[in-house]
C-alpha cells in the first residue's frame, strides 16, 4: 500500500509540473500583449543580500527552535508518544497565520509575551518553584492543595507557546518581506534552503560539536534578541523612552537567557 501510494504522489507531482508549465506559457504569452505590467515586473527593484540573507535567517531560526523544543520535550521533558505532533502543529499553524493576512500578526503582541516565555523557559526550574512559592504564601495553600507549577504539563505548555510565538515572528516577518514576482522563486527557494539549514544545524552539526542539547540554548538566546530587536523596530515609532526601555528590557532578557540554569543544560 505505501509503494502504490508512492506511486499515485508520484504521478500526482508529475501532472502539478505539467499543469504549472502550461499556465506559465499561457501567462508569459498575456505578458507579451500586457506592456504595463512588463514595465511594472521590469523596474522592480533588486534584492539585496541582506534581504536575502533575511529569507534564509528567519525560517532556519523557526526550523532550530521547533527541532530543538521537539528534541528537549520528547527526549528530556515528556517522552510520550506522539508528543511531536503538538509542536509541528504550532510549526505548520505559524505559515498559515503569517501568510494568510498580515492583520493576523502584531509585533509587540508577539514579541512582548515570546521574550517573557523564552526567559521563563531559560530559567524553568527556578521561576517555576519561585512563582508557585509565591503565590502558595500569598494565598495561604498548603500540603495537598498547593500550586505547582514545575510540572510536565506546565513545562510542555511554556515550550510549545514559546515556539508558537518565535514561529510567528519569523514566519510572519518573512511574509512582510515578500518581494514582487520578478523575485518570488529566490524568494521561496531561499525560504526552503533556510528552513533544511535549520535542520541540518540541529540533526547533523549540534549531533557531532556539542553533548547535550545546548543548540536550543543559543536558540533561545537569538530567539529572544531577534524578538527585542523586532520590538524596538516598534518602538521606534512611539519615542525615544520606549526605545530606551525596550533595549535596556532587551539586553536584561538576553543576559537571563544566557545565564539560565535550567533543564535545557
Amino acid at each position: 500500500m505505501w509503494s502504490i501510494g508512492f506511486a499515485v504522489f508520484a504521478v500526482c507531482c508529475g501532472f502539478c509540473a505539467w499543469w504549472t508549465y502550461r499556465a506559465r506559457q499561457s501567462h508569459a504569452a498575456a505578458t507579451v500583449h500586457s506592456p504595463s505590467q512588463n514595465a511594472a515586473t521590469a523596474t522592480e527593484a533588486p534584492v539585496s543580500w541582506w534581504l536575502r540573507g533575511a529569507w534564509i535567517a528567519l525560517p532556519a531560526l523557526a526550523s532550530v527552535m521547533f527541532l530543538a523544543i521537539t528534541n528537549e520535550v520528547c527526549q528530556n521533558v515528556a517522552p510520550m508518544p506522539l508528543l511531536w505532533i503538538i509542536p509541528l502543529s504550532f510549526y505548520l499553524v505559524s505559515f498559515i497565520v503569517a501568510f494568510d493576512h498580515p492583520r493576523w500578526y502584531s509585533r509587540p503582541l508577539c514579541a512582548i509575551p515570546a521574550i517573557v516565555l523564552l526567559v521563563y523557559m531559560a530559567n524553568f526550574d527556578g521561576f517555576a518553584s519561585g512563582i508557585a512559592d509565591t503565590l502558595n504564601s500569598l494565598l495561604g495553600l498548603k500540603d495537598a492543595s498547593e500550586i505547582v507549577l514545575d510540572g510536565l504539563v506546565a513545562e510542555c505548555t511554556v515550550c510549545f507557546l514559546a515556539l508558537l510565538l518565535v514561529c510567528l515572528i519569523c514566519h510572519c516577518e518573512l511574509a512582510a518581506l515578500k518581494p514582487g514576482p520578478k523575485h518570488l522563486t529566490s524568494y521561496f527557494l531561499s525560504m526552503s534552503l533556510g528552513g533544511a539549514l535549520g535542520g541540518i544545524l540541529v540533526n547533523l552539526v549540534a549531533t557531532n560539536i556539542f553533548k547535550t542539547f545546548f543548540e536550543l540554548t543559543l536558540a533561545l538566546l537569538v530567539a529572544t534578541a531577534l524578538a527585542g530587536w523586532y520590538l524596538s523596530r516598534w518602538a521606534n515609532t512611539r519615542s525615544r523612552g520606549a526605545k530606551l526601555v525596550v533595549a535596556c528590557a532587551t539586553g536584561l532578557a538576553c543576559w537571563s537567557s544566557a545565564i539560565g540554569k535550567s533543564s535545557i543544560r
